[in-house]
Order: C-alpha cells, then sequence, then structure tokens
C-alpha cells in the first residue's frame, strides 16, 4: 500500500511537473517576442488538446487527492483502533492489581475440661480483615499446630477449618475452629521436650539459641473477582498454656509437665511468643491448586 501510494505521488509530481514547464516555455515565448503569432497558433490549433490535458491533470490530482484522503482515514481508524485497545487493556491491568490481601491475628483461644470419655477441646477465633484494594472472596481458613520436638502423624479434621464467605476491602470478620483431644495432648509433650532441652542447654551451652515449642499455622486461601487465587499463611510459635484459674501468678504459666501439669478440671488458653517472632508470607496460588484445595475441604464435611 506505501508503494502504491508512492507511485501515485510521483506520477502526480511528474505531471504537475511537465505542465509548469510547458507553462513556463510559453511564457518565455511570449517575453522574447514573436510569441505572440505562436501562441495565437497554438490557441487556434491546440486550445482543445490542452484544456483537455489540464482537466485530465486536474482530475488526476484530485483522484489523488482522494486515494490518500481514504489512507489516511484508514490510518486514523487503525490508531483509534490501537487506542482503544490500550485503554481495555489498561484497564484490565487497573482491575488486576486491585488484589485482596487477607490478614490474621488470633482473637482469643479457650480450651476446656475433659469431658465424655477423655475429650477435650482447644477453640481458638480469629479476627480476619481485608487490607487489600480488592474483595476476596471463597475464603477458606486452616489452622494447624506444628510439633518441634513430639512426633505426630499428622491428619486433617473438619473442625480446624472455616470458611467465611467473602470480605469487601477494609472489611474484617471471625473464623472459629479448634483442636480436638489428641492434638492438645502432643502440645504439652512438646512443651515438655522443649524445657528439657532448654534446662540441658542452659547447663552445657548457655550461649546456644533457646529451643522453641509448637507452632501455630494458619493458611487462607481466597480468590478476587478474576478466579485469581491467593494465599496467605501466618506462623505463631506458642510459648506457653496460661489457666487463669489457678491463684498463684508463677503457677498460671505452664511450659511443661514437671511444674504443675494441666488438670483434667481446668481451662486453659494460649499464651503466644512476642509478635516479633512471627512469619507472614503472601502469594499468588495456581487456580487449579486452589481449587483443587476447595474441593478436598468439601469432602470433608
Amino acid at each position: 500500500m506505501k508503494k502504491t501510494t508512492r507511485h501515485i505521488v510521483g506520477a502526480v509530481a511528474y505531471s504537475a511537473l511537465g505542465a509548469a514547464i510547458c507553462l513556463a516555455g510559453l511564457a518565455l515565448i511570449s517575453i522574447w517576442g514573436g510569441g505572440t503569432t505562436l501562441l495565437r497558433e497554438i490557441n487556434d490549433h491546440y486550445a482543445a488538446v490542452l484544456g483537455t490535458s489540464f482537466s485530465l491533470i486536474l482530475i488526476l490530482i484530485t483522484a489523488v487527492y482522494v486515494v490518500l484522503t481514504y489512507f489516511q482515514a484508514q490510518a486514523t481508524q487503525q490508531s483509534v483502533r490501537l487506542n482503544r485497545e490500550f485503554l481495555a487493556h489498561a484497564e484490565k491491568q487497573l482491575l488486576h492489581s486491585r488484589v485482596p490481601m487477607l490478614m490474621a491475628d488470633m482473637d482469643k483461644s479457650k480450651g476446656g475440661p475433659y469431658f465424655g470419655e477423655r475429650r477435650r477441646q482447644l477453640g481458638v477465633d480469629w479476627k480476619i480483615k481485608n487490607i487489600g484494594d480488592g474483595p476476596a472472596l471463597q475464603i477458606h481458613v486452616r489452622m494447624k499446630l506444628k510439633y518441634t520436638h513430639a512426633e505426630f502423624e499428622d491428619y486433617d479434621e473438619t473442625c480446624e477449618q472455616s470458611f467465611v464467605g467473602n470480605l469487601a476491602p477494609k472489611d474484617d470478620t471471625t473464623a472459629h475452629m479448634w483442636f480436638e483431644t489428641a492434638k492438645i495432648e502432643k502440645m504439652q509433650e512438646d512443651f515438655s521436650i522443649k524445657s528439657a532441652k532448654n534446662i540441658a542447654r542452659v547447663k552445657l551451652n548457655p550461649r546456644q539459641s533457646a529451643y522453641r515449642g509448637p507452632e501455630l499455622h494458619l493458611t487462607i486461601l481466597y480468590s478476587n473477582v478474576h478466579g485469581q487465587f491467593f494465599k496467605t499463611v501466618v506462623v505463631y510459635p506458642i510459648l506457653c498454656l496460661r489457666v487463669a484459674s489457678r491463684e498463684d501468678e508463677e503457677e498460671k504459666m505452664v511450659h511443661w509437665f514437671a511444674e504443675k501439669p494441666l488438670q483434667d478440671e481446668e481451662d486453659f488458653e494460649l499464651v503466644l511468643m512476642n509478635p516479633i517472632f512471627s512469619r507472614f508470607s503472601f502469594d499468588p496460588v495456581d487456580r487449579k491448586e486452589g481449587e483443587a484445595e476447595i474441593e478436598h475441604y468439601r469432602a470433608l464435611l
């Protein structure tokens, strides 16, 4: 198309140049004299030919102008289309930039005495807030007790998971979950092993870093309006258990069995370590992986 345009423009330019040369020649003849008779003869014999030639040149110039105008209009339409595509892409990028980001803090925890046939529960309430600038959908929350020293074959329980729905930006909600007997008892065993190791560490190598006990892991899986999945993971190291009903302040904190272990009839709560020791991560998740996790949770119900 560009070559055709150049050829048309070139033809018009040469035609216009030829016409200009003819007119210039006629003007010179008139100026140098004797041109009056020649001009009269040209007018008598070639007036129609010249008039037709000049008309054809004007038609050709007009045609070229029309063609160039058409090409210019096509280029303008192409530019408009590209601008619209760019704006649509920019709008899509803006929508994708509005991603949710969920954070969680432990609101409260409460463990009760044994009931029934040696059954005990530890309930944990989590305050979940959307600190991002996009809505969070399909919010699935899962908590775990991770033992540092005690050996335990972990397994999924429905009571350790919660589906809390959707959250608009800056909104918050509460997720309630709980642990059952086996995991509570294993947590106490982990505290005991940790404490025994720390006592030996103080005697043998006091400069060594202190051993830590069990950790509370919270995983939040959610998506945005475009079906993109995200995962927030928060890890809180647990310092000890606290029994508020005990009169002696020093005995309220239960670190290991050797002091005064947690009694069967006592209520208790978790005491977390300083938040400076907590860990946080926020990552995108493959869509298939996210959907598979939600389906796994539904299968447990």
